[in-house]
C-alpha cells in the first residue's frame, strides 16, 4: 500500500492491516469504476470509467468476480494491486500479460505501453478476449500456457481460477515456455504480469533466458503457495542479483499477496 509504512519484510503493518479489514469488500471496491453495463446475448459489454474500448464478460459468471479484478486492477489500496510506483506501466512498455483471464490488465497496458501479449489459455475467455480487442493494434492475444515445457495439456474450471490439469476430459491447449516464445525469437519485452494460478514458478522456469536477456520489471502473485514468495525472490536474484524486490499483501495462510521486482 502506497504512502504508509509497511511492516517486517514488506508484509503488512498493523495499521495496514486493520485499513484492510475495515475497508468494504472488494466487488463493492471494483464496481464504483464501472460507468455503465450492457446485457448482450449471454455476456455484460462494460464500459470502464476513464477507458474508450469496453471489456465483455459471461454473465453466467456473475458480477461479484468481476468487481474483485476490478479493485486488483484500480484500486491502490488492494494487495493484488500491480502498479506501484515502481512498476507503473510506461509509453515504452512491452508487456507480457500472463493468466490474461478478460484482459482487463492488458486493456489497460493498450491505453499506456507500446505492445502488450495477451497470454491466456483457457478456452472460455477466447471469444471476449477477441471481442474486447478487435481493432486494438498494439495487444496481441496469445492463446496457450505458458509453462516450462513444450507440449499438449488440459485446462481445469471455468473463470479466473481456470488452472493446468491431468484430467483428460478436460479441455486441451497448447504449452509453450516464454523462452520459446520471446528468447529464442530475440522478441523483447520490458514488463512482466503473472497471476498464473499456483504455476508461477514453472512459468518462471520456462523464461529463465528471457529475463536474463531482457530484465523486465516483474509483477507476480505469491498468495496460491506458501513458499512462492521466498521461491521467486531466490530465482529473480539468482538470476538478476540486483533486482529491487518489494512483496505486499497477507491471505489468512500468510503468504503475501504479490510481489513486485525492478
Amino acid at each position: 500500500m502506497e504512502g504508509r509504512k509497511h511492516g517486517r519484510e514488506g508484509l503488512p503493518s498493523f495499521l495496514e492491516l486493520c485499513h484492510f479489514l475495515m475497508q468494504p469488500s472488494a466487488t463493492r471496491r471494483g464496481m464504483r469504476y464501472i460507468r455503465s453495463i450492457d446485457k448482450e446475448l449471454g455476456f455484460y459489454s462494460i464500459c470502464i470509467k476513464g477507458y474508450e474500448p469496453r471489456i465483455y464478460w459471461p454473465v453466467s459468471w456473475g458480477l461479484w468476480t468481476l468487481g474483485m479484478v476490478l479493485s486488483e486492477q484500480f484500486d491502490p489500496h488492494d494487495w493484488h494491486y500491480y502498479q506501484i510506483g515502481e512498476t507503473t506501466l510506461r509509453a515504452d512498455d512491452i508487456v507480457v500479460d500472463c493468466g490474461a483471464a478478460e484482459g482487463l490488465f492488458s486493456l489497460v497496458a493498450s491505453t499506456v505501453c507500446k505492445h502488450c501479449y495477451c497470454v491466456e489459455p483457457a478456452p472460455a475467455f477466447q471469444p471476449f478476449l477477441q471481442r474486447t480487442f478487435r481493432g486494438i493494434k498494439n495487444v496481441e492475444i496469445l492463446p496457450f500456457l505458458l509453462s516450462d515445457y513444450i507440449g499438449d495439456t488440459h485446462m481445469d474450471g471455468i473463470g479466473i481460477s481456470s488452472k493446468e490439469s491431468l484430467d483428460a476430459s478436460a479441455p486441451s491447449v497448447p504449452a509453450t515456455t516464454m523462452d520459446a516464445v520471446f528468447f529464442d525469437k530475440d522478441l523483447p519485452f520490458t514488463y512482466l504480469k503473472a497471476d498464473v494460478e499456483g504455476a508461477e514458478m514453472q512459468l518462471l522456469e520456462g523464461a529463465r533466458k528471457s529475463i536474463r536477456r531482457f530484465r523486465p520489471r516483474v509483477v507476480i502473485t505469491t498468495y496460491h503457495n506458501p513458499a512462492h514468495a521466498e521461491q521467486i525472490k531466490s530465482f529473480l536474484h539468482g538470476v538478476h542479483p540486483d533486482y529491487n524486490i518489494r512483496v505486499k499483501g497477507i491471505v489468512p495462510g500468510g503468504q503475501p499477496v504479490m510481489l513486485h521486482a525492478w
